[in-house]
């Protein structure tokens, strides 16, 4: 005597057990693709990022400097004039333009 109850009751649960393993590998495959395009987007992000610090490399330098109250770097460069310098840097700079002066009079004088 056969005990179809028993049949039915395995064949659901294979049947169960089918459904829920191609569930997990439909999981599976979506995991996988979520993790590309999130990679994808997290790379387009970064290199967004490094373009516009490229492209802004002076609005940025002038608006860090501003924050920490220094004078910037292309305050006197847009102007036209120097920027303003104090103490042992000034010096070292006015040194440096005295010595270009005397090389470039130098150069002009020997190219006669």
């Amino acid at each position: 005597m056969k005990n179809t109850s028993f049949d039915l009751a395995m064949s659901k649960i294979a049947n169960e057990a089918e459904a829920e393993r191609l569930n997990e590998i439909r999981a599976e495959e979506r995991r996988r693709k979520m993790g590309k395009v999130r990679g994808i987007v997290a790379f387009l992000a970064i290199a967004t990022a490094g373009v516009m610090g490229l492209c802004y490399h002076a609005e940025l330098q002038d608006a860090i400097y501003s924050k920490l109250q220094a004078t910037p770097r292309s305050a006197g460069i847009e102007a036209g004039t120097s920027a303003t310098t104090e103490g042992k840097a000034a010096s070292t700079l006015d040194k440096a333009q005295a010595n270009a002066a005397t090389r470039d009079n130098l150069i002009d004088s020997l190219a006669k």
